[in-house]
């Protein structure tokens, strides 16, 4: 019988501040993402923009999160690591006030 590492499911839902969302999509990207996969037991993440769009006959509903990130993890331990506490203690200082 094969064996299988354990994974975690970490869902992040999120927005941006209007007006400055392209540069926290790349701040987000560039920086963000990077600093965190370099982080043991960090796997992959898989990012979604959700859509807008209503399927017929659903009553409309304002849309609340505008993205969605899966990241995947060894466990849920990886979250309580000193290497996830350091990288994910808000933003580097060259973006405050910016994003």
């Amino acid at each position: 019988m094969a064996t299988h590492a354990s994974k975690t499911l970490y869902v992040v839902q999120l927005n941006f501040p209007r007006g400055i969302e392209d540069l926290s999509n790349r701040r987000f990207d560039y920086e963000h993402v990077p600093d965190l996969l370099s982080c043991e037991g960090f796997v992959s993440l898989d990012r979604f923009q959700l859509c807008a769009v209503q399927p017929v006959g659903w009553p409309s509903a304002p849309r609340r999160i505008e993205y969605m990130n899966l990241w995947q993890l060894e466990g849920p331990q990886v979250l309580a690591s000193e290497a996830y506490r350091l990288r994910s203690n808000g933003p580097d200082p060259s973006w405050q006030g910016r994003t």
